[in-house]
């Protein structure tokens, strides 16, 4: 029995390290093409995209806010809310 509670606090634990890991996340990047414009920014594993589809037309913005992980040499979003600011076209 003692084993198996061990080998428990073992599996939580390394199902943690994604989570521990990206709350060290501490960067920005914005990506631009003609057409397309990204601004996302990660702090204390909450991560905020914003997305403008078309910038020169300027219909508007959506932002993404979600949770990073980052384990083993990969990363992960999990996005929790979404806002969209895009105007419509009636």
């Amino acid at each position: 029995m003692k084993k198996f509670k061990y080998l428990v606090i073992a599996l939580l634990l390394l199902m943690l390290y994604p989570v521990i890991n990206g709350m060290g996340c501490d960067f920005n990047y914005k990506y631009v093409t003609s057409s397309h414009e990204q601004f996302g920014s990660c702090k204390f594993g909450q991560y905020t995209l914003i997305d403008y589809p078309d910038p020169k037309q300027d219909n508007g913005y959506t932002v993404l806010k979600g949770l990073y992980f980052y384990a083993f040499g990969n990363a992960a979003i999990f996005v929790v809310d979404t806002e969209d600011h895009t105007k419509k076209n009636h």
